[in-house]
């Protein structure tokens, strides 16, 4: 199942943490919905709603690998891996960002990234800072700046 828009907490041993815990500015537009907005799972205000967990990155690592979760990361964190489908991503700065296979049908939302890597299909990455080394894999997939900085 391909989502819609798609261009294409608990510390674990290791001391990794997981959540198992998702052009033209057209805001200004009054006539274009929510489903019209080819832009919508770029903004970060379309996900405000929808947080089903929030991790701090406290031991500097983040795993996701539980499906159908949106997943906001609160500071800095040195590695984000994300081994589930349908998982929606709000985070700062990700020294190293990995979309494994498992991954796919993801939005991936952040400030900035050092490495961008996307092995999964039918994913999106969007980042608002920088020009991180970017390697996409992925059928469907695409990682890019994000046109919708909010």
């Amino acid at each position: 199942m391909v989502r819609p828009g798609s261009a294409s907490s608990a510390p674990q041993a290791g001391g990794e943490e997981s959540a198992g815990a998702n052009q033209a500015d057209q805001s200004a537009d009054p006539d274009v919905t929510e489903s019209e907005d080819p832009l919508q799972y770029a903004r970060r205000s379309y996900y405000a709603d929808k947080i089903t967990a929030t991790l701090d990155c406290a031991n500097g690592e983040v795993v996701v690998d539980k499906s159908d979760q949106t997943v906001r990361i609160t500071r800095d964190c040195a590695k984000v891996i994300i081994r589930a489908e349908y998982t929606d991503l709000l985070a700062e700065h990700v020294d190293s960002l990995l979309v494994e296979e498992a991954g796919e049908f993801s939005y991936v939302l952040l400030r900035s990234a050092d490495t961008v890597v996307v092995a999964a299909e039918g994913t999106d990455v969007w980042w608002d800072e920088g020009n991180p080394t970017v390697d996409v894999a992925g059928f469907g997939s695409a990682a890019n700046p994000n046109p919708v900085k909010e």
